[in-house]
This record gives structure tokens, C-alpha cells and sequence, in this order.
């Protein structure tokens, strides 16, 4: 009965056994043909169980993983809160999944962090029917933060932002010659930030065409004072 459904039912019924599956069969895909694979916005505590063993158990496997900043920091509380602002795919899950996800980043499982930047105008996200909210929320304005969280938490290092956000994507993907460094011949592209800028991300924090994010009201610790563009500020 679609006119009793709300997003939270939705959420849960994408049950994590599917991103189990998906990731199992990947991750056999990837061990048969050794082709570079990316396990893409990974999100339950099962998901990360596979890839930490895959790699474990086959070092030279070129598989990476992927997580977002909010399935890192927000859980299924957030779509209570805030409706179709919070509705992507996959879902925010559980608290416990957050916390897998977390002590993936700790570990080295996770390869690097996606900002899985995809915004929609607020007036599409305000439908009270959750077949109608596209899914898809901007992260590009809170992904710097959301992972410098972390360091100030003392979670991860300084260092490790700059692997998991520079380093080891502009590797995977190719362009580490130009990107993810700063050395003689790199684009000049530099992020300056303040680690002890703390407060709750606002609508103002949001300068996409999104307005909204379903990190509003999170408070997060650190914040980015300063960019530069191939040398340009």
C-alpha cells in the first residue's frame, strides 16, 4: 500500500542482505579476472566484514573500498528528522553499521572517502510521497569536515585525511601525476583548514543548488577556510 509507506520503511526494507551478496559476488568477479574494482558507497557492517576479509586474505587484490560521510556519521534517525532531505540510496543505516564503518576507516579497509555529491533542488525532496523523492543528497559541502570530524576526534590522523581525501583516490583512479600531492609539476590544488572551527553544519553551510543537507544540525569539528584551484584561490 504505497499510501502508508513513509522513506524509513523504505530504508529498511533494502535489507543489508543485498549489499552482502552484491559485494560477495564483486568480490569473486574481481579474485577470478584481477580487474581494478571499487566497491562503491559500502554501508553495512556485513559489507565491510566481506571486503576487510577479501583483502586480508589476498593482499594483491585490486579491490577498493568506498564509504560517504553520512554513512559514516547518520543513521536512520536522520530520515524521521528531516523526510526526503535524508532519502539517497543506499540509506543511512543503523548505529551499529555508522560504528562498522568507522572502525573500517580506522583499519585501513576503507580506501578512500566519496562525497557521492548528488544534489536536488529542495522543492523535489519536500514530496510526502516517498515514491516520488529522487534519492541523492550533496555532499561535497560537508565531505571535508565530516572526515576532519574524525581527526579532531583523534579517531584518525591528520595524514590519514589527506589519504583517504587526496592521495589514494587521485592514485586509483589515475591522475596522481596532477593530483593528491603537492610536488613540482602537480595542479596546485590545496584545501586549507581549521581544525578547531567546531559547529553545527546550518542551511548556509550548504552552496549547492540542494540548500538542504541531511547533515543539517550535525555538529562536526573542523571546517575549510581556504581553496585553492591549480594555483588560483
Amino acid at each position: 500500500n504505497k499510501g502508508n509507506v513513509t522513506l524509513l520503511d523504505l530504508a529498511r526494507a533494502r535489507d543489508p542482505l543485498s549489499e552482502a551478496l552484491g559485494i560477495s559476488t564483486t568480490v569473486e568477479v574481481c579474485r577470478a579476472t584481477r580487474v581494478k574494482t571499487v566497491l562503491r558507497q559500502t554501508s553495512t557492517a556485513r559489507g565491510f566484514i566481506i571486503a576487510r576479509d577479501a583483502k586480508k586474505g589476498d593482499p594483491d587484490l585490486p579491490l577498493a573500498v568506498e564509504v560517504t560521510p553520512h554513512h559514516l556519521h547518520l543513521t536512520e534517525k536522520r530520515i524521521r528528522e528531516l523526510s526526503g532531505f535524508a532519502y539517497m540510496i543506499p540509506p543511512v543505516r543503523s548505529r551499529n553499521d555508522c560504528e562498522a564503518a568507522i572502525s573500517a576507516l580506522v583499519d585501513g579497509t576503507i580506501d578512500f572517502v566519496g562525497s557521492d555529491h548528488a544534489p536536488h533542488q529542495e522543492e523535489e525532496k519536500l514530496s510526502k510521497d516517498p515514491w516520488s523523492v529522487p534519492g541523492g543528497v550533496p555532499g561535497l559541502d560537508t565531505i571535508v569536515p565530516a572526515v576532519l570530524d574524525f581527526a579532531s576526534r583523534e579517531i584518525i590522523s591528520y595524514e590519514d585525511v589527506a589519504r583517504l581525501l587526496c592521495e589514494r583516490p587521485a592514485s586509483l583512479f589515475g591522475i596522481r601525476d596532477r593530483k593528491g600531492d603537492l610536488k613540482p609539476g602537480s595542479d596546485g590544488d590545496i584545501v586549507l583548514v581549521d581544525p578547531n572551527l567546531k559547529g553545527k553544519i546550518t542551511r548556509d553551510d550548504i552552496l549547492s543548488k540542494a540548500k538542504r543537507s541531511p547533515f543539517e544540525g550535525h555538529k562536526l569539528s573542523g571546517r575549510v577556510v581556504l581553496t585553492v584551484l591549480r594555483g588560483e584561490i
